[in-house]
């Protein structure tokens, strides 16, 4: 049975994600050499994760490149899901993701039957959409720890969800399109070939997708207040290995969503979307209300942080904000 027009979009949207997230220090869990690890069924494609309960098929895994102290590996699940532009992601897909993220959080053990140790992983479980979240959806990621990251609101990463609009509406007039044959594994490994620089004949219906990743190629993960995840698109490639250790930059905001620029320049640096109902309750949870608790916050959320995988070597890049910013969030608010 063929899978869905938004089944495949969100599929493929997974893929394009991942091939940005390797430059934040992120790599993509490597199919190849899973049959060392003890959690993962390698007779179960594409990914299939040994829970407490069950084992649970996910599609979008991928590894940091650095060792977090006091704590065992982390692991990042990542979801996208690219629905139409009038339906947001509701509350069942964070319900979803938090009852996976806990049958896969307890599933260890000292020792093994053989006597052989079972490797321990701090699973986090990301959701990236192109559309909105529903306010439950977001209040239900907040409380348990579910991080949500909406793209549509980027305008230098909207081109590839426009790309993805269209794959899916191509899939949705004509089911036929999709080859007998094809799985959603087969089909993301098209995208992922066809993502690679040196790859130049690319599927019809995935060159404007792969046109678009191209043009951004690279993205960070920024931390505020070391707990907040903002997904940074960068303008062009160049920007990212052009930064410095520590940047002062400006925020500013349009009807296409965020940007950082440093205040001597006119080109934005970095697009990106910011989900408002999860943002006012990390601002309220101390039981102010939303203008009191930012202006309250102003100075801790006065830089982002993020690490760079820079020539091998793993980067800290701290960005410093105008001190104004939280005045024109609130404006938004």
């Amino acid at each position: 049975m063929a899978p869905s027009a938004h089944q495949i979009a969100g599929a493929v949207l997974e893929e394009a994600v991942l091939s940005i997230l390797h430059p934040a220090g992120f790599t993509a869990l490597d199919l190849n050499n899973i049959r060392d690890d003890p959690t993962i069924d390698p007779a179960k494609p594409p990914i299939t994760i040994h829970g407490r309960g069950t084992d649970h098929q996910i599609d979008a895994v991928a590894d940091p490149v650095f060792a977090y102290p006091f704590s065992n590996p982390v692991r990042l699940l990542i979801e996208a899901k690219a629905y139409s532009i009038n339906k947001r992601v509701g509350l069942d897909i964070v319900r979803n993701a938090v009852g996976t993220l806990k049958d896969l959080s307890e599933f260890w053990s000292p020792r093994t039957n053989d006597g052989g140790r079972v490797r321990r992983y701090n699973y986090r479980y990301a959701i990236f959409a192109s559309t909105e979240f529903t306010k439950g959806a977001q209040e239900y990621a907040f409380a348990q720890d579910i991080y949500l990251l909406p793209l549509r609101g980027s305008a230098f990463f909207l081109p590839v969800v426009d790309a993805i609009d269209q794959l899916r509406e191509y899939f949705k007039e004509d089911p036929q399109r999709w080859k007998v044959g094809w799985t959603l594994s087969s089909y993301r490994r098209r995208l992922h070939n066809a993502l690679k620089q040196d790859n130049q004949t690319n599927p019809d219906e995935l060159k404007d997708i792969v046109d678009g990743v191209s043009r951004v190629r690279v993205g960070l993960i920024a931390i505020a207040d070391r707990q907040f995840p903002i997904f940074l698109v960068p303008r062009n490639p160049d920007v990212i290995y052009g930064l410095n250790e520590s940047e002062v930059v400006q925020i500013f905001y349009d009807k296409n969503g965020w940007y950082l620029r440093r205040p001597s320049e006119t080109e934005n640096l970095f697009s990106f979307d910011l989900p408002i109902e999860l943002f006012k309750i990390y601002a309220t949870r101390s039981g102010l209300n939303s203008i009191q608790a930012l202006h309250l916050k102003a100075e801790r959320l006065g830089q982002l942080q993020a690490f760079l995988l820079k020539e091998g070597r793993v980067q800290l890049i701290q960005f410093k904000l105008d001190k104004d910013w939280i005045e024109k969030l609130l404006k938004n608010i």
